[in-house]
């Protein structure tokens, strides 16, 4: 293979009704140089023969027949025989626009680039599409900046998925062979972030041209029985602490794992059991019901923060903002440039964020445009203490 190929892994099991729309997409890709190697996992419908068709037809398809053993092993087989300098995921039942791997070709810069991060679209089962970036300004990031801006938001605003990502091999092989059978509803959280870790230099791009089908029996909707999602959690939980407490920023990193496992449970609790746990509690004791309130933050706890007012209409927020207004697409709120804070009448401004450096640094820029102290609220801990702990 030549430098320029680009290895596209396709697992495929019983999606005979999806899966000649997901090859279609990948073989008219504007960018020819391709291995598209289709594994199917055992399917017992026509899955297989749809796939053997387009090998027939298109030299660039290679067809690896297993038996079922589940994504994890799928992908396995798929990074075992690929060749390209870089490797691509497509899951079988979603589909890619012909510019696709162009877009992400280009974001390596000549080659050079470890890991390509775009963004994608959700199609939902009925028929809607909404787009999602990861909220990480675009550009190339090398070492120092990687510390400095991916690290502290990695696991908040990078979409935990092997899709929509363009991989170096060399990068990324040891990393998905290494991964048990035990975390099969999960595989991609506890793939992504370790092989970001080891990462030189990252791209990040908000093209959306992947198109992520959303569905019904996938780990987003809860599609496995509870003991098995708890149980996965706790996997994913000592896999990635295992990563994490060896690493120079174990410590963001660990509070990011702490957030994100608690963020899972507490969804689990709500999905099985009917609990509904807010992680994040929204400062009423500093704030006066019936006030107007601008809300800063748009991450993690300012969303808790939105929805919980949303709800119970506690207080009136009459502008919500986020530096990086620009890249966030959140459906049930408009995120706006802060520089609309001098044209508001408000109360008080709540910052949400939980990063000490983070919020110091907002209520320095809230100074400088005039904002009296007085009106500016932040804590130094939002969340709540769900008591969940796995040491």
């Amino acid at each position: 293979m030549t430098h320029n190929v680009v290895s596209v892994i396709v697992p495929v099991y019983n999606i005979e009704n999806e899966i000649e729309r997901c090859i279609a997409s990948i073989i008219e890709q504007t960018y020819k140089d391709l291995e598209i190697i289709l594994v199917d996992d055992g399917s017992t419908d026509g899955s297989l023969e749809i796939c053997q068709k387009y090998a027939d037809n298109d030299r660039r398809v290679i067809v690896v027949h297993k038996e079922n053993g589940g994504l994890v092993s799928a992908r396995k087989a798929g990074m075992q025989l690929a060749s390209g300098e870089y490797v691509a995921h497509i899951d079988g039942d979603d589909w890619v626009e012909k510019d696709y791997i162009q877009s992400m070709i280009n974001a390596t810069d000549c080659g050079t680039v470890d890991v390509v991060i775009a963004g994608f679209v959700m199609e939902s089962v009925n028929g809607e599409a909404e787009k999602a970036t990861n909220e990480i300004p675009n550009g190339v990031y090398t070492e120092e900046s990687i510390k400095h801006f991916i690290y502290p938001v990695m696991l908040e605003r990078i979409f935990p998925s092997n899709c929509s990502k363009l991989f170096k091999k060399s990068l990324a092989y040891e990393r998905q062979m290494s991964v048990n059978d035990c975390v099969e509803c999960d595989e991609d959280t506890v793939t992504v972030y370790p092989i970001l870790l080891n990462a030189k230099k990252i791209s990040i791009i908000d093209v959306c041209e992947y198109h992520y089908v959303r569905r019904m029996n996938s780990l987003s909707t809860f599609g496995t029985e509870a003991s098995v999602y708890f149980a996965t959690m706790r996997n994913v939980y000592d896999i990635l602490k295992k990563e994490f407490v060896l690493h120079e920023e174990k410590e963001i990193l660990m509070l990011q794992l702490e957030r994100l496992i608690s963020s899972r449970l507490t969804a689990g609790l709500s999905r099985y059991y009917s609990l509904f746990i807010q992680k994040y509690l929204f400062p009423y004791e500093l704030v006066s019901q019936g006030s107007s309130v601008v809300l800063y933050g748009a991450g993690t706890v300012g969303r808790d923060f939105y929805r919980q007012i949303a709800k119970n209409h506690y207080c009136d927020i009459v502008l919500w903002v986020d530096l990086n207004y620009e890249m966030i697409n959140i459906p049930y709120g408009d995120v706006k440039n802060p520089d609309m804070i001098l044209q508001e009448q408000y109360d008080y401004i709540v910052v949400g964020v939980s990063r000490r450096n983070m919020a110091l640094d907002i209520i320095g820029q809230l100074k400088d445009m005039g904002v009296s102290a007085k009106k500016i609220i932040w804590q130094e801990d939002w969340m709540m203490d769900l008591n969940i702990r796995f040491d």
